[in-house]
């Protein structure tokens, strides 16, 4: 091989190692990011990982007070139906969630994946991919239940902090 052509060889090289490394800092990675994901590194992605990393902590710690604090006054939910209001709530029904939490969820494991974080202004969209196994109560019984599956957090930011006003 001549020598131009290792030269030209060893700078294509290098230049796609300085391509790979510079490309590193573009996206977020981490233990909450999914592998194929392509979420730009700007401060307010990295706020929204971080709450929903606290989140994820949250839940398997039922930890109700950490669960409250990330949630805007705001909230509304329509449980995944469009057709009807009955079983709507906002902010104030969150209590009969975190007291199912509190009372008959013994052990949670959860695992969460953002799959694309959308940030319009003082509003985001989280679409994220989650597994969980949890322990639960009813009356005498103990039973396990595992679900996977995709959801949406639909956040607020408020005085400089993200809150979730729907999807919990």
């Amino acid at each position: 091989m001549s020598t131009f052509l290792k030269m030209a060889v060893a700078t294509v090289f290098a230049l796609s190692l300085l391509g790979q490394s510079a490309c590193t800092g573009r996206y977020m990675q981490g233990d909450v990011i999914h592998s194929e994901a392509k979420i730009r590194n700007t401060s307010d992605n990295a706020e929204v990982v971080e709450l929903v990393d606290t989140y994820r902590h949250a839940v398997e710690a039922r930890d109700v007070d950490t669960l409250r604090s990330l949630v805007s006054r705001d909230y509304y939910e329509n449980a995944g139906t469009t057709n009807t209001t009955d079983d709507d709530y906002g902010y104030e029904g969150l209590d009969n969630l975190f007291n199912i939490l509190t009372h008959n969820v013994k052990e949670t494991r959860l695992n969460l994946k953002v799959r694309d974080i959308r940030v319009y202004g003082d509003r985001a969209d989280v679409v994220f991919e989650y597994a969980y196994t949890m322990l639960y109560t009813v009356g005498d019984t103990q039973r396990w239940q595992t679900e996977r599956d995709v959801n949406r957090f639909q956040l607020h930011k408020v005085d400089g902090v993200w809150l979730i006003v729907s999807g919990l």
